[in-house]
């Protein structure tokens, strides 16, 4: 120990001064390259959007209504050349059942989607078609919000969803209802283009209410004025 002592003692006075004094160029530039880093940061978080989203369920429908094709009992089902377009109470399909044939018929005109194919094994209740009517003039959604939410929708706010084939669709809040529900909830309306229901046939959908769109800063801004 001794030894290393008088190693260190013996360099000059110019070598000692070096190795214990950082240089002032140093420091400056340091300084600017960690200015030049904090502004490109705050660039960066002015410019990249930041969405929040209030989830919702979406219960879809339309006037006149989407019907929906049920099978009457257990069976096989025989289809055969299925048309894009169906009129009101014509034979589609049929069941076997019990060495007996058994008519699937439509109940609306319009346009047909099937859940099935031929000679497929059935059961009673069974989901078969989808039926969209034509000339559909009124389309909207409803769903329910949390009452703690409440405070933060408004008329006028996008409710983003996908649809059946993948579809980016959009509505809007139109009625905010102002009664609770059982389950202590806020009914919403949300309108449709009819477009959107006449390529859906699953009428339930999970969507997101696009409460507020801004940048990252801006949500930084707000929190520092909320703490104030």
């Amino acid at each position: 120990m001794e030894n290393k002592k008088q190693h260190i003692e013996l360099r000059s006075e110019k070598v000692r001064n070096i190795m214990g004094v950082v240089p002032p160029l140093l420091l400056r530039q340091g300084a600017t390259i960690i200015g030049l880093i904090l502004v490109v940061l705050v660039g960066i978080s002015a410019i990249i959007p930041y969405q929040k989203n209030i989830n919702v369920q979406l219960h879809l429908y339309s006037i006149p209504s989407l019907k929906i094709v049920t099978a009457p009992t257990n069976g096989v089902l025989l289809l055969d050349n299925l048309p894009t377009k169906v009129t009101s109470n014509s034979i589609i399909a049929y069941l076997q059942h019990n060495n007996k044939l058994l008519p699937i018929k439509t109940p609306i005109s319009g346009k047909i989607i099937s859940n099935t194919y031929h000679k497929t094994a059935i059961s009673k209740g069974e989901l078969l078609f989808v039926i969209i009517p034509q000339n559909i003039k009124i389309c909207y959604a409803e769903g329910t919000i949390a009452l703690a939410d409440k405070s933060q929708i408004k008329k006028g706010q996008k409710v983003i969803f996908t649809n059946t084939r993948g579809k980016l669709c959009v509505g809007t809040v139109t009625i905010i209802y102002p009664l609770q529900t059982v389950n202590n909830r806020l009914k919403i309306r949300i309108a449709l283009n009819c477009a959107t229901v006449n390529n859906l046939y699953i009428t339930k959908q999970q969507g997101k209410i696009v409460v507020k769109k801004a940048s990252i800063f801006n949500y930084f801004l707000d929190a520092v004025r909320g703490l104030n």
